[in-house]
């Protein structure tokens, strides 16, 4: 199954061809430790408010600085939920279990507040019209595409909650309120203490601790609306089959592109591309129209976003016009990126 995700900035900055998709809470956690083991002192005397608006600001740079020890980093980190979710699945334990549902907890939270806030949640779709909100938003157009499977919880690398459409929002018996982490820690020693117990401690938990979401809650019919999966915390670089610009974007949109390039390397998929866009720009120039080769300029090689191009409506309406006739041009190219009719 193909999911897409709209890159942000921390996205790009990662480069999820080689090092995958971070959480924004794990890049903010990552940039913590690594400033306070090189300014501990520093950190140790700001406030709280000014130590993490430091962290927050400090984030592009450490990613940027580390960005060739990104994949092993995140991969390290999020060992913790591999493991979780390996001993849920073949073990049946019964601390995997509660780990599961304390960390599935923090997902409500994500649903109303995750473009505002940090959180360890990363949100795509499996429905390519899902993302327009999105992508208007950014200036340098990207959109990673993920091949993943669930079982509408998890996969083997990481929780994939599947939150696309009311009827399986409907199912949805395992995401809780939120839980407090006194309150789960007390639970998890008892249940160390009292082995013997461990049964009915787990059934206090499901009574007690473990608080249903209401399937009225306004985060799940914002998700259903964007047919919404959540990935937690780390999408690893094997699951991302490819990063798709402008171009690529408009092919999909005007059903002229071919699947089977998804299917090819990094390097091949961008070999082809650049090949793509000089068939398209010898084209362009052959119409010995100015304007024309200005929009593929500032579209497909610059990759600009048309709203930061113009403000003007009708400036907008024209170059959208001129890019329709460029895109029809590469409908006969013989190139794989180009649906074969």
């Amino acid at each position: 199954m193909y999911l897409y995700r709209v890159l942000n900035d921390f996205d790009m900055t990662i480069d999820p061809i080689k090092n995958g998709i971070a959480s924004k809470q794990m890049i903010y956690d990552a940039t913590r430790r690594y400033l306070y083991n090189t300014e501990r002192d520093k950190m140790n005397s700001m406030s709280n408010k000014d130590r993490d608006l430091y962290i927050k600001e400090y984030m592009n740079k450490y990613l940027i600085n580390h960005r060739r020890k990104l994949n092993k980093i995140f991969n390290k980190k999020h060992i913790g939920t591999r493991n979780t979710i390996h001993r849920f699945v073949e073990d049946k334990d019964n601390f995997a279990y509660c780990s599961m549902i304390k960390d599935l907890s923090s997902l409500p939270n994500h649903l109303i507040n995750g473009s505002r806030s940090y959180t360890n949640w990363i949100s795509a779709t499996d429905n390519f019209d899902g993302i327009w909100n999105y992508y208007d938003r950014q200036s340098i157009h990207q959109v990673a595409v993920l091949d993943v499977c669930t079982n509408g919880v998890f996969d083997e690398n990481t929780y994939v909650v599947d939150l696309s459409e009311r009827d399986t929002i409907e199912r949805i018996k395992f995401i809780s309120n939120r839980i407090d982490d006194d309150t789960f820690e007390s639970f998890i020693n008892l249940m160390r203490e009292r082995e013997d117990l461990r049964e009915d401690i787990v059934s206090l938990f499901n009574r007690f601790i473990m608080n249903p979401t209401n399937k009225r809650f306004m985060g799940f019919n914002f998700a259903a609306k964007s047919n919404e999966y959540c990935l937690y915390e780390y999408i690893n670089k094997e699951s991302i089959v490819g990063v798709l610009e402008s171009l690529q974007i408009d092919l999909i949109c005007a059903d002229l592109f071919n699947d089977d390039y998804l299917l090819l390397s990094p390097g091949k998929q961008k070999e082809e591309l650049e090949r793509l866009k000089n068939m398209i720009l010898k084209h362009v120039r052959e119409e010995n129209n100015p304007y024309m080769l200005y929009v593929f300029d500032e579209l497909y090689l610059k990759r600009h976003n048309i709203d930061d191009i113009t403000d003007n409506i009708f400036d907008r309406e024209k170059m959208i016009l001129m890019r329709n006739e460029i895109i029809s041009k590469s409908q006969n190219l013989p190139n794989v990126l180009i649906k074969r009719r």
